[in-house]
């Protein structure tokens, strides 16, 4: 699936990330996992990469060291359980082993798999078996727009291919929506989801006013704005609606959550 790099270039790569060598190693897993999907014949305009990862093919800094995220549908994959089939993956570098799929929620649409399991046998850098793992969410839910085909992109210098191999990501407009609306009904904060659902209920009507698109943000989500994490604690729902601040300043606060704004400038959400 990849050029497995060696245990120096991996270590060097991760003293110039200023991470630790297992998380890096536990990346480059996660990375063959979904070479391994688009493989399989997983990937397609609705079945995408989601979350974190997929967020990386537009350059975002988001990094996440134990979750994959996928959104799939039942027409796509069926039972879900078969999920755990397509997770499994085996060279003679690496071994992958899922765990059965259980569903994480009331209505069956979102399933996990955790823990995965991996033997890295192209490294020694990850010692701790309890390193060796990390877990998939799937949403068996659909989507509202179709994914995008887009080069798949890692942070790191490592010659794991020549180029860019294709996959299909959830547009970011659709990831960024469904992350504040999460924000608004009570998800963890500062979770960025990857499940959508198949109804444009899900969405709110589209407001005129940028800055009104503040009331789908809850207090502690965290976002970029290109040079330093911000709190949004500091520009509230209330704050903007009320006139407590100004709306230039809800604009640079909350321009993501605008969907009729370019991809370019989700670049860097959290």
């Amino acid at each position: 699936m990849i050029d497995y790099p060696d245990d120096r270039s991996i270590a060097a790569e991760a003293d110039r990330h200023d991470i630790p060598e297992p998380v890096l190693v536990r990346d480059l897993v996660r990375v063959v996992e979904v070479l391994n999907l688009k493989a399989k014949d997983f990937f397609s305009e609705r079945s995408v990469l989601a979350g974190s990862m997929a967020l990386r093919c537009f350059d975002s800094p988001r990094f996440t060291v134990y979750d994959a995220d996928f959104s799939t549908s039942s027409q796509a994959v069926n039972p879900a359980t078969a999920m755990k089939d397509k997770l499994a993956y085996r060279d003679d570098d690496l071994e992958i082993t899922p765990a059965d799929l259980v569903p994480h929620d009331d209505g069956g649409t979102a399933w996990q798999s955790a823990p995965i399991s991996f033997t890295p046998i192209f490294t020694s850098l990850i010692p701790d078996p309890d390193d060796r793992s990390f877990k998939a969410d799937v949403s068996f839910r659909g989507m509202l727009l179709d994914g995008l085909e887009v080069p798949f992109k890692v942070p790191y210098e490592l010659g794991i291919w020549e180029d860019d191999p294709a996959v299909f990501v959830m547009d970011p407009h659709e990831g960024v929506s469904r992350g504040c609306a999460c924000g608004a009904s009570g998800c963890p904060t500062g979770k960025l989801t990857a499940a959508v659902t198949d109804s444009a209920t899900a969405f709110p009507p589209a407001r005129p006013a940028r800055r009104s698109t503040a009331e789908n943000l809850c207090a502690g989500e965290h976002v970029r704005d290109g040079s330093a994490l911000r709190d949004e604690r500091e520009w509230t729902t209330t704050d903007c609606r009320d006139g407590q601040a100004t709306d230039e300043a809800c604009d640079q606060r909350v321009p993501w959550c605008d969907a009729s704004l370019p991809v370019d400038a989700h670049h860097g959400v959290l």
